[in-house]
Parts: structure tokens; C-alpha cells; sequence
């Protein structure tokens, strides 16, 4: 198996350079491994030069790097899997794809043993606006206000430290945010309903979410998956609302939303400006005269591990890759 790393080195205060040196010291029989560090200025064009004709591609980091080597791989033709090794502070598509679970389990040895027991399935990736695509969510309202702030004072440290200041500036934006005075308009496609059903609402947050994890860990709708073609909402009509769903998501006993709308595609206008964020970047905001689109581009071929993976010993990595996955036009997308 030939198996590329993208690593952020940057990723876990200094994990993504831990992890490389253990990479390059000690690689399992049958794998060839090249390890390459992410350049954020060009990570796309890494990922459309190094992954040609790899088995797999392993993003190591943060959703960001995730995101971003997904993207990459979309701009290939037969796309080699990918897997994630979550190294990040939110680690929403790690946690949704089952890597996560598999990474505190054993790390590396845990991450090379589901390599071994994985299989090769679909991730469904959208298009927002003009030619932005998008694996994990995007979202209008309070939670891109408080993206945008963040965005420009990350600071370094530890993770712990690292969450505490985006929670800290969560709840200030919360708190000065002055509640959802515009609204806005969706037209829903698919999934049951009637072609062109409109929807108003004006909610403080509206969530468009492709994988059942978010803001670090909240759960969405327990029956959300990320390779069945669609695309839940998810309305929030308060920031009160919005923020308990926050706060309480991690909670063992909490009961996952339900989606407000699923849709094979939306179109989105406001009445007022919206601040809009997609994968947790900032993307501007919806102005009055303008329209967002939600709709299919393809899927990505990902690597999973089972759902009922245990750690076991060890004893070598013996895994040939099947034909990629990437349905050819979008009206195939689910299918």
C-alpha cells in the first residue's frame, strides 16, 4: 500500500511534528509512507501533485487541513481515499468518519489497525455559492459572526487553551449579538418534498450540516449521514436556543435535534445582511440582492474504520484499495 500524510505541523501544539518523527522512524509491513508537511499558502496544489496514484491520503490535523486535502482530491479524476488522523481542537469530520473514536483508542497502532479493518465508502461534498465546496457544514448567523472574529486572533498554545478562548469569544459574541432581525428565504429541492417548497424563517442561526458532528463535538440529528445524499437544516430561532444546543450537545444524556428540513439542494436569499461560514472559514456575508445555492458536486472516496472496532494487536497492514468512488454528474449524487 502506498500511503501519502499530509501533516499540519502545527496541529495539537507540536503533534503533527511528533507524529511525522514517528512516521519516518518506524512505518508497519506492506506500507510505503511519505510524509509531507502541510504548506498552508498551497496545500491544494500538495495535494493535486503528491496524490496521484496513491492507495490513500491521510490528513493529519485539524478540520481545516481536513477540509482542505478533501478539497484537493476533488480536483482529481480518480481520487485515492482519504483518512483522517485528528490532531486538531474541533475534530468534527475525524469524529464523524469514526477516526476519533479509533485515535483514542491507540494512536498510531490504533490508527494503522483500523486502516487494516476499513473499508472504502462515500462522503457526500456540496457547493456553496460559485464553486466553494464544502465536507462538513456551513451556517448563517451568530456562529459565522463568532467564526469571523475569531479567525483574526487564533493565538498558539495548548488545546485546552485554544478552546477555552474560542468558547470565551462565543459567549461574548453571544451575548452582543442583537438577535435575528432579517430574514431569510429557502427553496428546497428533493428528499420527499415538493419541487421549489419555500420556507421563511428568521432564525439567529441556520446550519447546513453534511456530517452529524459540529462546533467540536455537538451532536446533530441521530439519523444524519454523511454519504446518503443529503443535506440537513437545521433552524435555530434564538441565540439562547442556539448556545444551550452548544453547551448541552456534549452531554451523555442529551437528545440529538431534529433537523428541521433535508433537501438535495437549496437556494438561500436574505432580507438583511448574514454572516456566512462554511468548514468553520469565514465566507462573507448574504447581502439583500443576493442568493446562496446548497447543492451536489460529487463524492469523495473515504477510508472508515468497522463501527465495532476494537483494538488488537498489531501485526502488519495487507489492504488493496477498491475502484474509487466519484459518481460522474450530480444526478447521480445518493443514488
Amino acid at each position: 500500500m502506498d500511503c501519502l500524510f499530509l501533516v499540519n505541523p502545527t496541529s495539537g501544539n507540536g503533534a503533527g511534528r511528533r507524529l511525522a518523527a514517528r512516521l519516518e522512524a518506524a512505518s508497519p509491513p506492506d506500507v510505503g509512507v511519505q510524509v509531507v508537511f502541510t504548506d498552508p499558502g498551497r496545500l491544494e496544489r500538495q495535494v493535486t501533485s503528491l496524490a496521484p496514484g496513491r492507495d490513500l491520503v491521510v490528513a493529519a490535523g485539524g478540520d481545516g487541513t481536513a477540509t482542505r486535502v478533501g478539497r484537493g482530491l476533488l480536483e482529481l479524476a480518480a481520487p485515492p481515499s482519504l483518512a483522517v488522523v485528528p490532531l486538531g481542537t474541533g475534530n468534527d469530520l475525524a469524529r464523524s468518519l469514526g477516526w476519533l473514536r479509533v485515535w483514542r483508542a491507540g494512536g498510531l497502532e490504533a490508527f494503522w489497525a483500523g486502516v487494516a479493518a476499513g473499508r472504502v465508502a462515500a462522503l457526500d461534498v456540496w457547493q456553496f455559492g460559485a464553486g466553494r465546496p464544502f465536507l462538513c457544514y456551513a451556517s448563517f448567523g451568530l456562529d459565522a459572526r463568532v467564526v469571523e472574529g475569531f479567525s483574526r486572533g487564533r493565538g498558539s498554545g495548548p488545546r485546552w487553551l485554544h478552546n477555552l478562548r474560542y468558547l470565551a469569544h462565543g459567549l461574548r459574541q453571544a451575548m452582543a449579538f442583537p438577535g435575528p432581525r432579517s430574514a431569510l428565504r429557502l427553496e428546497l429541492r428533493g428528499a420527499g418534498r415538493r419541487e421549489g417548497s419555500r420556507v421563511t424563517a428568521e432564525p439567529a442561526v441556520l446550519l447546513a450540516g453534511n456530517i452529524d458532528s459540529y462546533a467540536g463535538g455537538a451532536r446533530l440529528a441521530r439519523d444524519a449521514h454523511w454519504g446518503d445524499g443529503l443535506i440537513e437544516i437545521y433552524l435555530f430561532s434564538t441565540v439562547a436556543a442556539y448556545v444551550r444546543f452548544v453547551l448541552a450537545a456534549r452531554l451523555p444524556r442529551f437528545r440529538a435535534p431534529e433537523c428541521s428540513f433535508r433537501a438535495r439542494g437549496v437556494e438561500i436569499r436574505g432580507t438583511g445582511p448574514f454572516p456566512v461560514q462554511v468548514d468553520g472559514e469565514w465566507a462573507g456575508r448574504l447581502y439583500p440582492d443576493g442568493a446562496f445555492t446548497i447543492e451536489p458536486v460529487r463524492a469523495l472516496p473515504v477510508l472508515v474504520p468497522p463501527a465495532d472496532f476494537a483494538v488488537r494487536e498489531f501485526t502488519g497492514v495487507r489492504w488493496t484499495a477498491p475502484a474509487p468512488v466519484h459518481p460522474p454528474v450530480p444526478t447521480t449524487f445518493g443514488e
